[in-house]
């Protein structure tokens, strides 16, 4: 038995298949927004040419994940997305007809474990940071996430967006550090909340060129380009609700007991309540999740045995490639 990568030797691949992804970024950035709309609005969906499905295989299970999601979307509905106070999952399979083919895990951590814990921290809350850059490095694909800021974009707001991509760097940085050498990371740069900006997509491809999303998170992009330790990365422009779909909600400082405890734009988090949760059409997201899976898998170390069979992994990951083709997308590759 040797390890090798997943295209290295296309015919010889273990058949049990995991992608485990991982979500970075400070508090009221969008990551709980993302989870519930991927659970809303993405699972069930078929992928374009493959067929696949993000689903689960057993009823029972879907029943449970179906009255948690609406529970969910009834709370943003009235009350808007709530704060992450603890770690939260997204559990799914790819499915193909009734066949699961892939596990998969979306976890978002608490984003204040991420901003907010210090050397000087008291050592519950380091034992905790430790625990959540070590799963940060056994993931198989990262999420870095950064909402877009307001329409009223001044000093203040630039000074906050320099600190939200710092940290997220900084986090990046010391858990590719600690991943075992050959096992490169996907990292995908999600930007948030779009509709803050724009009113439709075509408004915000309008409003925001490749070039200058890519000088936008600068710093993380060419970190990405440089690490080794980074296999693919692209910058994913989205809008979890979609757009139209969200009204200012109430101030975050409010909902969180002040403003020193909300490093939100300006203590205000504008796409926050969804009109109708009926109607979520979530942006670039099935894009999102399809590239996760594909690259997931691809840069995966695997068992391999000489005498196995052809892998489905292989054909998984190819698959997913042509999907992502035929997907309405907007992708902007950084790295791979």
């Amino acid at each position: 038995m040797m390890i090798r990568k997943l295209f290295e030797r296309p015919d010889r691949v273990r058949q049990d298949l995991r992608v485990r992804g991982r979500l970075v970024g400070r508090g009221a950035a969008g990551k709980t927004g993302l989870l519930t709309a991927v659970a809303d609005g993405v699972l069930n969906e078929f992928f374009p040419e493959s067929g696949f499905s993000p689903g689960y295989s057993d009823p029972l299970i879907s029943n449970e994940e179906r009255v948690k999601r609406e529970k969910r979307l009834e709370i943003t509905r009235k009350t808007g997305v709530p704060q992450t106070l603890e770690r939260s999952t997204v559990s799914f399979e790819l499915l193909e007809g009734a066949k699961p083919l892939v596990a998969v895990d979306l976890v978002d951590e608490v984003g204040q474990d991420f901003t907010n814990t210090k050397a000087s921290s008291d050592e519950d809350s380091k034992t905790r940071f430790r625990e959540v850059q070590n799963d940060l490095s056994r993931a198989d694909v990262a999420w870095i996430i950064t909402s877009c800021p307001p329409p009223e974009f001044g000093p203040r707001h630039q000074k906050q967006l320099a600190k939200d991509i710092g940290n997220a760097l900084e986090n990046l940085r010391a858990a590719v550090t600690r991943r075992p050498p050959g096992r490169p990371i996907p990292v995908g740069l999600v930007l948030t909340k779009a509709d803050r900006i724009a009113d439709s997509a075509e408004e915000a491809r309008s409003l925001m060129a490749d070039d200058m999303l890519r000088q936008f998170l600068a710093p993380l992009v060419n970190f990405c380009r440089v690490a080794d330790q980074v296999a693919d990365c692209a910058i994913f422009p989205t809008s979890s609700f979609g757009f139209g779909n969200s009204v200012p909600g109430k101030n975050q400082a409010d909902r969180r007991g002040g403003p020193e405890n909300s490093d939100a734009f300006e203590g205000n988090d504008p796409g926050d309540l969804i009109r109708d949760p009926h109607s979520i059409r979530p942006f670039n997201l099935q894009p999102l999740v399809a590239w996760s899976l594909m690259a997931g898998l691809k840069h995966q170390d695997v068992l391999v045995a000489d005498d196995g069979p052809t892998p489905e992994a292989v054909r998984i990951a190819r698959l997913l490639a042509r999907d992502i083709e035929s997907m309405d997308r907007w992708i902007v590759t950084v790295k791979g």
